[in-house]
């Protein structure tokens, strides 16, 4: 490598006179008007050597660093790979400057994951969180990973986030390996992953997570079901019918309709795991029977202009984003909520449930067994001891379905008594009542004895 400041002219070439010796086994070289050529073979030892090496290639405002430094440091990675091409190895000679030469450190990934956020989410969310990816479009581009779980109200909770250089399976892993070791995750077999199927996690989480549930968006599988064709009005709503199905002789119904509108459809079907995109095969565990990954595109939406700006920049506003939404939701659940046992949402639904029941007919058959007879013919079973039902709509999210409601209305229960805690006004609270604490600014701060780290490469130049 030529420095600048062995010469005056960043554009002048340096010819190497033939069988000179030189310890470069092999580079892209370049011809005297600078027009890229490729090196020549040495006679006799079937070595290749630089005829001629063009200056602007290779600039460095180091005297250190020539051309005989980079030869002799990458002529062992030319011996492993002779057809390593210009643009693979500037960019492998980018990518270790700056560690090898000036000892400074560069940027690559940076995580946020707050004690507050961490302890309300283990204390009170129930064991599901989502994954997603979204691009940055500050100065270093890049990619915001993010990991967001379900509150007692159904709504959002982020947990961790980090600006990394891009969606890979090695990304992947370092960020869900490092939210595995936040949240103490032992038993991967209790928890749930949802996610769009992004680059590189399904692998990930095979790796990371071995025996947790994963559930894939509904609203991409349909948008791959279009891109391979299946397009059709008529198929999108099979399809949403299919994935609500709560009963395996219910799904098998509804991929027969999909059959007689294309059968290529299930050919397709067929390649992808029932039990990541319908709730015939969902298991009861998690009370979570979620077919959207809501959770991760609401907080990528909230943070649009966050995204913009630069990286410290941008999480300096994912705090205060985070750290106000916590207050709020704090605020308002013991301001609006706190009479009540469980939050308006569910009361809704109890409510919507009990309209329904009035349609069917009840046979008793103990104080805890009932079959429940519906207008076109179906019949349930549901035990309100074991608050199960044959439906398994009540066992999948730990509300009573209406035929749950008639059961014990028929008992002279209270519905609202067999919903499940994690609903409660109480969960709530003590889910956001963790919080993050207030930091000063930068002037304030003390100075450390740490080398500011050189800006990110895998974006646009500030």
């Amino acid at each position: 490598m030529a420095n600048n400041s062995d010469t005056d002219n960043d554009n002048s070439n340096i010819d190497v006179a033939p069988n000179s010796g030189s310890d470069i086994d092999s580079l892209q070289g370049s011809d005297k008007e600078g027009h890229s050529r490729p090196p020549m073979k040495r006679k006799g030892d079937g070595r290749l050597e630089v005829r001629t090496f063009q200056q602007k290639q290779f600039s460095s405002h180091y005297k250190s660093v020539k051309s005989g430094w980079v030869g002799r440091k990458y002529v062992s990675t030319f011996r492993e790979n002779p057809k390593l091409d210009y643009a693979s190895f500037k960019n492998l000679v980018a990518e270790d400057y700056c560690d090898l030469v000036t000892k400074q450190g560069k940027f690559q990934r940076l995580y946020m994951c707050f004690t507050g956020v961490k302890k309300g989410f283990l204390d009170a969310c129930r064991l599901v969180f989502g994954l997603d990816g979204t691009f940055l479009k500050g100065a270093a581009s890049g990619v915001l990973l993010t990991a967001a779980g379900v509150n007692p109200n159904n709504g959002l909770y982020p947990i961790a986030y980090a600006a990394i250089e891009g969606e890979t399976k090695h990304s992947w892993i370092w960020f869900l390996t490092l939210v595995k070791e936040d949240l103490k995750i032992e038993k991967d077999y209790k928890w749930i992953i949802m996610s769009d199927k992004q680059k590189g996690i399904i692998q990930t989480c095979e790796i990371v997570f071995l025996g947790a549930d994963h559930r894939f968006c509904m609203k991409h599988m349909h948008s791959n079901m279009a891109t391979a064709g299946f397009k059709r009005t008529a198929m999108r709503r099979a399809l949403w019918k299919a994935a609500k199905a709560t009963t395996h002789a219910q799904f098998i119904r509804r991929i027969e309709a999909i059959a007689k509108l294309e059968v290529d459809a299930i050919k397709w079907l067929e390649d992808k795991n029932s039990a990541e995109w319908s709730k015939s095969h969902f298991r009861t565990f998690s009370k979570c029977a979620m077919l959207l990954n809501n959770i991760c595109k609401s907080f990528n939406n909230k943070i649009l202009d966050g995204r913009e700006g630069f990286i410290v920049v941008m999480m300096e506003a994912l705090r205060h984003f985070v750290m106000q939404r916590m207050q709020e939701n704090r605020d308002r659940a013991s301001e609006k909520w706190s009479k009540f046992y469980f939050y308006q949402k569910i009361r809704k639904r109890k409510t919507v449930n009990i309209d329904n029941a009035t349609y069917y007919v009840p046979y008793k058959s103990n104080d805890v067994s009932f079959e429940i007879a519906c207008p076109y013919g179906e019949k349930w079973t549901v035990n309100i001891e074991d608050w199960t039902c044959s439906y398994r709509k009540w066992d999948l999210i730990g509300i009573p379905c209406s035929h749950a409601n008639l059961a014990l209305w028929i008992a002279m229960k209270d519905p609202m008594q067999y919903i499940n805690g994690c609903y409660t006004i109480k969960m709530y609270l003590k889910c956001y009542d963790p919080c993050i604490l207030p930091v000063n600014g930068k002037n304030e701060r003390k100075d450390v004895d740490i080398q500011a780290p050189l800006p990110p490469t895998y974006g646009r130049a500030p």
